[in-house]
């Protein structure tokens, strides 16, 4: 199997997601039209949660969001304080970053997320492959 190369002319796909506390459930966010690598997770948020947090996981055949394997390696803190950034850690094992055509990522809400308001959740994908 050769390694294909990223090209020049394909960009990355930066994805943002919006969530209050009513709208914060397990779900699936993003299916694969080719094969990417997850590069990047921020957070931002209006109003923090009781105590919730948020994980992105990788989801393949009839996989449901909260049972996908973490794409972090940690999930994102809902609390804390209001309107500032949080870059999150990536997972450390190097086919959990990576999205087959097909592959969703589902985002798991755990915890409580009363009260969050304004959640902003950005995720920057690049592509690996060349179709």
């Amino acid at each position: 199997m050769s390694q294909k190369k990223f090209r020049a002319n394909d960009h990355d796909l930066v994805l943002t997601f919006l969530f209050d506390a009513a709208t914060a459930v397990d779900r699936d966010a993003f299916i694969a039209d080719r094969p990417y690598r997850l590069r990047s997770v921020e957070r931002s948020f209006g109003t923090a949660s009781a105590s919730g947090q948020l994980d992105l996981r990788k989801c393949t055949g009839t996989t449901a969001p909260a049972s996908g394997t973490s794409m972090l390696n940690g999930a994102l803190a809902l609390t804390g304080t209001a309107n500032s950034v949080s870059a999150a850690t990536l997972s450390g094992t190097a086919s959990s970053l990576l999205l087959a055509d097909g592959d969703r990522i589902g985002f798991d809400f755990v915890g409580t997320v009363t009260n969050l308001v304004g959640l902003a959740v950005t995720v920057v994908l690049r592509p690996t492959d060349i179709r």
